[in-house]
């Protein structure tokens, strides 16, 4: 334990540790409302050293029916989920890497046969060029204008509800022109909804009579907003040893409230969608697992296999058996 502990603490200090935003960033849940303001939260941690550099609340977006992210009625006006259209557009990207490199094999291919039905023709020895050189290139014009319309990569976009194309059913697509038209629209869709977020955080930050306002009163300003803050918040400390003070201090007086506190979390560590979660409900959620699992080992067929194990058959000679003696 303690070499683990001096390893640790070694890492810690690091300085390709030390100096990284990771090192000295907190992720502070149950916030309560009065304090869901970037101002209201630096100036609660501001005394300790070296002071906070940035806050980022965590914000909620309007829910969604299920749908896939392929759907061509996709969009509409009153769209106002960031990270689905990030998705979408993730997932269009992937599409279009996934095209062009079938476009470019095929083109490989019809390039190659073409270099052998001439060498044929001109009864010399065939000058081919290999699938990897002609992918290594990237030539994507030459690749469209060798590779026929019929043979380029296609889908089928999901069907309604359905998460999936159906043959000779849903719509075909070229796969090429449908990414790139979904990439050009989705940058739109994100360029605007950063803009509204941006004006939200501005206003929340700038505003003096926020400080003045009742609990109910900030409760209503809130609700107004697009997108709404969760009682969950990023801080970024300028100094390490701050952001490991932050984590241990007693920040509220309510139970329950502001004290789950994590440092040094990584992105892919985080479960963003309970980061809205109440902090009672989290307390109800544990307490219920803590009965389903409670009941399942209790449920097991414990008392029959202890009983035959501890089965001696009346005919079994007493004693320890000459094997085990010295």
């Amino acid at each position: 334990m303690s070499h683990f502990i001096t390893v640790r603490q070694q890492f810690l200090i690091s300085k390709d540790h030390s100096t990284s935003p990771q090192a000295s960033t907190i992720l502070v849940t149950g916030v309560p409302r009065r304090y869901l303001n970037e101002h209201a939260l630096a100036k609660l941690y501001a005394h300790l050293p070296g002071g906070v550099r940035k806050v980022w609340l965590n914000r909620s977006v309007p829910h969604l029916h299920p749908r896939s992210l392929e759907s061509t009625n996709f969009f509409c006006r009153d769209l106002k989920t960031m990270p689905e259209v990030y998705n979408h557009r993730l997932n269009a990207c992937n599409k279009l890497e996934s095209g062009e490199t079938t476009l470019l094999k095929t083109a490989a291919k019809i390039q190659v046969k073409k270099n052998k039905q001439l060498a044929k023709k001109a009864d010399v020895p065939a000058i081919v060029q290999s699938e990897e050189s002609l992918n290594s290139e990237h030539d994507l014009s030459l690749a469209d204008k060798l590779v026929p319309r019929d043979q380029r990569p296609t889908h089928r976009l999901p069907l309604g509800f359905l998460p999936f194309g159906l043959p000779f059913i849903s719509k075909k697509v070229d796969t090429i022109d449908w990414a790139k038209e979904e990439i050009e629209r989705t940058n739109n869709e994100l360029a605007k909804m950063q803009k509204v977020l941006a004006k939200e955080v501005a206003s929340m930050t700038r505003s003096s009579r926020m400080f003045n306002m009742t609990l109910p009163e900030m409760v209503q300003e809130l609700e107004k907003q697009t997108y709404q803050p969760l009682n969950s918040a990023f801080i970024l400390f300028n100094n390490q040893m701050a952001a490991h003070m932050a984590v241990r201090l007693l920040t509220h007086h309510e139970p329950y409230r502001m004290t789950k506190k994590y440092i040094d979390v990584a992105p892919g560590d985080v479960v963003w969608s309970n980061l809205s979660m109440n902090p009672y409900e989290a307390r109800v959620r544990t307490l219920i697992s803590y009965a389903i699992t409670a009941a399942l080992v209790n449920s097991l067929p414990s008392r029959p296999v202890s009983g035959a194990l501890i089965h001696v058959p009346p005919d079994y000679p007493m004693g320890i058996p000459s094997c085990f003696h010295r």
